[in-house]
């Protein structure tokens, strides 16, 4: 069986209700999580298939927001128990109370260090998310503290996501940071101990001496998507869907990964 990116869309509740959303997801929808032995069950399934699954919504943070604070570290703990980095695509407005990101940040980050497995968020900083309080408070908690750089990834990105990061560096109290990138994805650069211009990812990633790592590189869902080159992209759903590339579907029912992507495989062929 290839290879195949894994996503699994465990909320379709959002704190947000963004116009743009393909999601149909925002504050109306039913408050439902994707049961973590659910989880648990495609972590370990696809362990031998990749390195990285993504938890997107809705608002995979919303458990927390909802009072569920045990819902995402035992996702995390799962994964990298199993060798596998979670990636999380948030809008990042759990972290506008600066002491509550900071306590958030930090059990994600004793996790990954405790297993020596990053985690990684991808956070929504475009203009149709004009709230970019959250995206500055993690640059400062991360600037301000060792172990956030050593174990957490961050990754902004978003339709011209660009026209945000200004926002985001006027927010900032290191003036050293500033923002590069394009219409679609932002990284952040900090140039005052070093002489040239490094992106922030491979700034943090300096400290584990790992600067080189190509497995740093990854893309969106919705970038994958548009390229035709590129993995394909098997979603589950938490209301019994897989969605393959977003075109083909079935049911989930108590199918492997493996019998689930095979058979949307044939679909699109």
């Amino acid at each position: 069986m290839n290879e195949f990116k894994l996503v699994l869309k465990i909320t379709n509740w959002c704190n947000l209700q963004c116009e743009h959303c393909i999601e149909n997801s925002g504050p109306n929808q039913p408050y439902k999580l994707m049961p973590v032995n659910q989880i648990k069950k495609y972590i370990k399934e696809y362990k031998n298939i990749g390195n990285r699954i993504t938890f997107t919504g809705g608002e995979p943070f919303a458990s927390y927001i909802q009072e569920r604070a045990e819902y995402i570290p035992a996702i995390a703990k799962i994964c990298v128990a199993h060798k596998i980095s979670p990636v999380f695509e948030t809008n990042g407005t759990w972290a506008e109370n600066m002491y509550v990101g900071g306590i958030m940040m930090t059990n994600l980050s004793k996790i990954a260090q405790n297993h020596r497995k990053d985690i990684f968020l991808d956070i929504a900083v475009d203009k149709y998310h004009p709230t970019p309080q959250g995206a500055a408070n993690i640059c400062k908690l991360i600037a301000r503290h060792q172990h956030l750089r050593n174990n957490i990834r961050v990754t902004f990105s978003g339709q011209d996501c660009w026209w945000i990061g200004s926002k985001i560096s006027n927010c900032l109290v290191e003036p050293y940071y500033a923002f590069g990138g394009h219409e679609d994805h932002v990284s952040i650069y900090e140039h005052r101990e070093l002489k040239a211009l490094i992106p922030f990812k491979k700034y943090i990633l300096k400290y584990k001496g790992r600067a080189k790592d190509n497995n740093l590189t990854w893309q969106s869902v919705s970038e994958t998507i548009d390229n035709p080159d590129s993995q394909d992209v098997l979603m589950i759903t938490n209301d019994n869907q897989a969605i393959l590339n977003r075109k083909y579907t079935t049911t989930v029912d108590d199918k492997t990964l493996g019998q689930i992507y095979n058979e949307l495989v044939q679909k699109k062929r």
